[in-house]
């Protein structure tokens, strides 16, 4: 077994463990609940916990401070983390995706939000092409 099949192994059941002890009981406390709004507040107690247990550290870039797991790695996680309940692993997923590149993230002109890692202003949602791009526009010529 290679070293890249044995830490996606471990991965792999790491996550299953917590999908079935953490993540299974989301389904409990959420449907009850009469709004998609009160459901989604419902769910931040399993989210921290997936952050606490690293979860989020694997999916971001070795180079941008994490543990930079790669795409079978995180594959593997998302299988077993949806497993246990799609609405917080996919939470959890949609952070890691947010992110964008190193140089976005510290860009003289990127906001102190988007430094932090948090959702870029929506601005930068479409270039003057119309294609869309998680990176501030450029400064020009």
């Amino acid at each position: 077994m290679s070293v890249d099949s044995a830490l996606r192994a471990s991965l792999r059941a790491q996550a299953r463990e917590f999908a079935g002890d953490v993540l299974a009981h989301a389904r409990a406390v959420t449907d009850p609940l009469p709004t998609a709004t009160e459901r989604y507040r419902a769910t931040r107690p399993f989210y921290r916990q997936l952050v606490e247990a690293g979860f989020l550290r694997r999916l971001i870039p070795q180079a941008l401070g994490g543990d930079g797991t790669g795409a079978s790695a995180t594959a593997a996680l998302a299988e077993e983390l949806v497993a246990g309940d799609p609405s917080v692993a996919l939470n959890l997923f949609s952070t890691g995706l947010g992110r964008g590149s190193a140089t976005a993230r510290t860009s003289s002109r990127a906001s102190p939000s988007w430094r932090c890692g948090c959702r870029p202003p929506t601005s930068w949602a479409r270039s003057a092409t119309g294609s869309a791009s998680s990176e501030p526009p450029s400064a020009g010529p």
